[in-house]
């Protein structure tokens, strides 16, 4: 997916490290179902990111029940379950 108008170096550097921690977490036998998808910027404003199919976004997790439910500490938890 192509995309334009964001400082993608954010979203690398934040992926580089949930890609280590993952692996982290696999070596000590806790599977947290990460998918660490793969950014590529092009520009400083521009650049390429992995779709991942069949997943849900955390604003949609968040708005699921109701506007309220996003400030709720346990919103993911409850979407998880």
């Amino acid at each position: 997916m192509f995309k334009n108008g964001d400082d993608l170096r954010q979203d690398i550097l934040t992926l580089q490290i949930i890609f280590i921690m993952d692996k982290i977490w696999l070596e000590n036998q806790l599977d947290l179902a990460m998918t660490p998808y793969k950014v590529m910027g092009t520009d400083c404003e521009q650049g390429y990111m992995e779709y991942v199919s069949n997943s849900q976004t955390l604003a949609f997790m968040q708005y699921k029940d109701s506007l309220l439910g996003t400030f709720g500490n346990d919103t993911v938890e409850k979407y998880m379950t």
